[in-house]
């Protein structure tokens, strides 16, 4: 018997197999409903129609993967290369190969590799149209004329897939460009909380980046604190270097606006960056916890102000002001709010400032990165 006869031979037993499996499937549900009267025997009962029910349905998947491998092997319909290929015709499969293989080096970036993402779904898309593109080569027609007119509407697709893949290919080394900024912020924020007090031209130079963004109208990041199960200070530092940098972009589109603080605008931006790093001081699984905070953890957050204000006022001794805006980011006009009771006019406008960026971020954040607000 040659392989082929073997494998319909197969075939038809499963075929026969599936039918059996249809019939216990009605089976069970005429069963079900009698047995629902007969408490005691009948969930034993069916159990074992669903077990025989599920062992039929592994039999129906073996057969619709033996049809496929069958037709795979000796479908006399599988499409062809054409004999002759017009040179036309065969530029445009060798450009299609060469951008199937640029997708597929792309497929592995850390940046696709959300799939709901705007930049994953773009890929595919690109994916799929140069795919089926090159997959039509298979259909051409012998005869030249034939081939020239599909190759009209193959190049303009074409064209098309390369213009998404060079935009695709901006978009992530931009966002490498920011993963990178993040990575950075969080590294001199660390620094800078272990004592090394030469950060000061690090920052500065960011800070002038995000005024520059901010004047040319670049678009607005909201980078969201990453989740983890092992807090520790590199996760607290990335996740204050996000909150920063989503502060630092709401006070680099205000502060040209503030007739006090524009001719100083890149050190009020340097603030909002620098404005939290006293919660590197603070133990990271506080931090991480989901539950309300007790009041003794809840006072060892609060302390946080007082020890970026001095890590601030350490780097930049000359600048009493921005020490005094990232101690009272925290308060409010109503006088709530900590560490002191200031309020209304008491707060300098600096602080107000970094108040309303640090509630911003905050509150467009999928989870704050400092715990549950604080109510009094």
């Amino acid at each position: 018997m040659s392989e082929s006869q073997e494998l319909l031979g197969r075939i038809a037993a499963l075929r026969q197999r599936l039918e059996q499996a249809q019939g216990l499937i009605q089976e069970a549900g005429s069963e079900a409903v009698s047995l629902l009267d007969q408490e005691n025997q009948g969930i034993s009962r069916l159990w074992s129609l669903e077990d025989r029910v599920h062992q039929q349905n592994e039999a129906g998947r073996e057969m619709e993967g033996a049809l496929w491998r069958h037709d795979q092997a000796h479908s006399v319909h599988a499409p062809t290369m054409p004999d002759q290929l017009t040179s036309r015709a065969r530029r445009i499969l060798e450009r299609g190969r060469g951008l199937l293989d640029l997708c597929r080096s792309m497929a592995d970036d850390s940046v696709l590799q959300n799939r709901n993402s705007p930049l994953a779904l773009l890929h595919r898309e690109a994916t799929y149209l140069i795919e089926t593109t090159v997959r039509m080569v298979q259909h051409f027609p012998s005869n030249p004329s034939g081939q020239l007119k599909l190759c009209e509407g193959m190049e303009v697709t074409l064209n098309d897939v390369t213009h998404r893949l060079n935009k695709l290919s901006a978009l992530i080394a931009h966002q490498h460009e920011i993963q990178n900024r993040i990575s950075s912020l969080a590294t001199m924020l660390i620094k800078l909380e272990h004592g090394e007090q030469n950060q000061s031209k690090a920052f500065s130079h960011l800070a002038d980046v995000l005024l520059a963004e901010a004047e040319h109208c670049a678009p607005f990041y909201i980078f969201h604190p990453t989740e983890t199960e092992k807090p520790d200070k590199a996760w607290v530092a990335d996740c204050v270097a996000r909150h920063g940098l989503v502060v630092a972009q709401v006070v680099a589109r205000v502060v040209r606006q503030d007739a006090d603080l524009r001719h100083r605008a890149a050190e009020v931006v340097a603030a909002a960056l620098l404005h939290n790093v006293g919660m590197l001081s603070v133990d990271p699984a506080i931090l991480a916890k989901k539950e309300k905070l007790t009041p003794d953890e809840k006072r060892l957050v609060e302390m946080h102000t007082r020890v970026g204000a001095d890590l601030v006022q350490q780097m930049l001794p000359d600048a009493r002001w921005l020490h005094e805006a990232g101690k009272h980011h925290h308060k409010r006009l109503a006088g709530t709010g900590y560490p002191d009771g200031l309020r209304e006019f008491h707060l300098a406008s600096v602080t107000r400032l970094l108040a309303v960026g640090d509630v911003c971020a905050a509150r467009w954040a999928t989870r704050s990165p400092r715990g549950p607000p604080v109510t009094r």
